[in-house]
């Protein structure tokens, strides 16, 4: 079942880039929506290594976005990407939550390698990636001393 979830996520990816590079936005948001659809199934599945997969083509879409110039969708993508990483925290997919933040990363490192528009926009999502919103606080313990990032960032870089 994991391949089929796998070439799932590969062919909705696919399918996104193709409607980012005919300018389809219609299409291209869609494809985000069933990208946010599989992460909710696989945190309630709790299947970290389908999340792993999924992340990844999740993020390759998001950075053909980068590459299309379609600056209104990653600062979207990126704001999903902080929500889910809450959510699999919460849940106890500690390493999904880390692996959406290093992602999260990544797409700030080529959005400030493009020189793109939506490049502050994401370091902000990053940046209060372990902020849980209903609390205003860090969602670990320790992590108050850490600053404005706080603990999930500082377990991406070390």
């Amino acid at each position: 079942m994991r391949q089929v979830s796998t070439l799932v996520a590969i062919h909705s990816r696919e399918l996104g880039i193709q409607a980012l590079q005919a300018q389809n936005l219609t299409i291209a948001w869609w494809v985000v929506k069933f990208f946010n659809t599989y992460l909710r199934a696989v945190i309630n599945s709790q299947n970290i290594r389908t999340g792993y997969n999924l992340l990844k083509q999740y993020r390759l879409l998001a950075e053909a976005a980068l590459r299309n110039g379609q600056d209104a969708l990653v600062p979207q993508v990126a704001g999903y990407f902080r929500y889910y990483s809450l959510i699999a925290y919460k849940a106890g997919l500690f390493f999904l939550s880390e692996t959406l933040g290093f992602d999260l990363g990544l797409l700030v490192q080529l959005s400030c390698a493009l020189r793109s528009n939506p490049t502050e926009a994401i370091l902000q999502v990053l940046l209060r990636l372990d902020l849980d919103l209903s609390h205003r606080k860090p969602l670990c313990v320790g992590s108050e001393n850490l600053g404005a990032a706080g603990c999930l960032f500082s377990q991406l870089w070390t």
